[in-house]
């Protein structure tokens, strides 16, 4: 910190996107018209991202709890805690993948200890209302369309919520 005069910084999910949870379950299935053009896509994208740490360590963090009030993930009608979702990545996607990337979010996620004299300039998208903020998981008969994703839409730049690129939180705004 002592070498630095400011550290400039772009649009960071510090805490966290959620949309990457889509992309773990289903591949982005149904996000995107052109993906349902590119037969397979969904499928590949799904299995390719199972094993890439930098993946998992945008999936939001506890963290990313707190600052949003939660209530964020909510698969089949019941809201899951950050416990509960790193639980289910742990079980049905990765065993390792996960758990690393939460250590990496206990230094990342610290706000509070920041270089001081360092001057923290972030440069954040926002007032794109249709950011997605959460995630709706519901399963559907595959004959009624498989599984039936919805956006908790809030505000960012259209990827990355505000309340993940903007270190606010906990009365600090950095």
């Amino acid at each position: 910190a002592a070498k630095v005069e400011q550290a400039i910084i772009l649009g960071t999910p510090y805490l966290g996107a959620p949309q990457v949870i889509w992309a773990l379950r289903s591949g982005f299935k149904g996000m995107n018209d052109w993906t349902s053009k590119i037969k397979y896509l969904d499928l590949a994208i799904q299995t390719l991202v199972q094993n890439y740490p930098s993946v998992y360590q945008v999936v939001p963090s506890k963290r990313y709890w707190d600052v949003t009030a939660g209530d964020w993930f909510c698969k089949n009608g019941s809201a899951y805690d950050w416990h509960e979702l790193l639980n289910l990545l742990v079980r049905e996607h990765n065993l390792i993948l996960p758990l690393l990337a939460q250590q990496l979010h206990l230094v990342v996620d610290d706000w509070e200890n920041l270089p001081a004299g360092t001057a923290f300039r972030f440069i954040v998208g926002s007032g794109r209302e249709d950011t997605p903020g959460g995630l709706r998981e519901e399963f559907r008969w595959p004959w009624d369309g498989g599984t039936r994703w919805d956006i908790i839409p809030t505000n960012g730049d259209g990827t990355v919520p505000l309340a993940s690129a903007s270190l606010q939180g906990n009365g600090f705004n950095y």
